[in-house]
């Protein structure tokens, strides 16, 4: 496996609650070789496990599982690699959840007009972190979550970003026509998500 300069890797993160299967993709574009060598799908899933998941669990009911991690080069066509979690791995909330499709929601923000916004949507919403529908966790976790989802990948000791992550824009047939870098994000509430509805979702 060979990364190129701005190839656009697609991570999709794996988990199941209620019997639903619920998935997060993520995108991401090569900025530099240097440091990065035949092991670099596996840089993103430690960088995934070690930087932004914390932030997300601690959010999550435990009532929903990670099952694994599967990373594709869009561009290439040609690596891949899939990661599987052990069966203890879940949200650290210890309290009920919400169903699947009542999600915390954060918006990507673009740089420029060439794609949309994107959104993350997590579903494991606990019981405990609201109140009638209105966020009432710790604000802190939240904006952690906000600058990882717009951070780089640079572990140590690279002092240069590896792989920067991006909205996409795909056509009909699922090739990338479009990327755009992420400036920012912000955290939109609580809301709903139709395709994670229980019976809806792959």
């Amino acid at each position: 496996m060979a990364a190129n300069l701005n190839d656009v890797i697609q991570m999709t993160v794996i988990q199941e609650q209620a019997g639903q299967q619920v998935l997060n993709v993520y995108h991401y574009q090569v900025v530099t070789l240097t440091g990065l060598d035949g092991d670099y799908l596996q840089v993103l899933i430690d960088h995934f496990n070690d930087e932004i998941k914390p932030q997300i669990v601690a959010l999550q009911s435990n009532a929903l599982a990670y099952k694994g991690i599967r990373v594709v080069n869009l561009t290439n066509g040609v690596d891949f690699l899939e990661y599987t979690y052990p069966a203890s791995t879940t949200g650290q909330v210890a309290t009920d959840a919400l169903p699947p499709n009542v999600t915390y929601t954060f918006r990507l923000l673009r740089e420029t007009l060439a794609t949309r916004h994107g959104y993350k949507r997590f579903s494991g919403v606990a019981e405990s972190m609201q109140n009638n529908g209105v966020f009432a966790g710790n604000q802190a976790i939240i904006d952690n979550l906000r600058g990882e989802l717009a951070s780089d990948v640079q572990p140590a000791p690279s002092v240069v970003p590896l792989m920067a992550p991006v909205i996409v824009r795909k056509d009909a047939t699922g090739a990338v026509i479009a990327v755009n870098n992420i400036g920012g994000s912000d955290f939109r509430g609580i809301g709903t998500q139709n395709t994670r509805k229980i019976g809806r979702g792959v």
